[in-house]
């Protein structure tokens, strides 16, 4: 996705933001800017889609994006006999469902846009499904 590969020019070119502020655009990317300074991504789960084809103008995506904070993979790394224990893996996710909508561009071409999202309780799959984390693990085994 675009935030994991820092291209925060098109995350905030992507968002519907609410221009209350005339320093929206600048503190929305230095929001994002900072964030991922502090975070790396490990997997990204889409759970559900709903509308978002062609034909529509709304659309919504449910997903999981599992990541870890810098300072817990650096401790890690200097401690790998904590990765032995429960709960020491340090990942973290981010449940949401996203809502965007779509506008006309300039010569018929649409642009998806981000309006809001809903953050949603830590995702929880079927004991047999695979786990959020993206091990290719059952959830049961894993997370579970």
């Amino acid at each position: 996705s675009a935030f994991t590969q820092s291209n925060f020019d098109y995350l905030v070119a992507t968002r519907k933001l609410s221009l209350e502020s005339p320093t929206a655009e600048a503190d929305e990317r230095q929001a994002l800017t900072q964030t991922a300074k502090n975070i790396r991504w490990i997997n990204l789960l889409i759970v559900a889609t709903h509308k978002g084809k062609t034909q529509d103008k709304t659309g919504v995506v449910e997903f999981v994006a599992v990541y870890q904070s810098v300072h817990q993979a650096i401790h890690r790394a200097a401690a790998p006999m904590l990765q032995e224990e429960a709960g020491a893996s340090g990942l973290q996710q981010l449940h949401e469902r996203s809502h965007f909508i779509k506008e006309r561009g300039t010569k018929e071409r649409s642009q998806w846009l981000y309006v809001t999202g809903d953050i949603l309780p830590p995702y929880q799959p079927q004991r047999s499904q695979p786990c959020w984390c993206g091990s290719n693990q059952r959830f049961g085994r894993c997370h579970g």
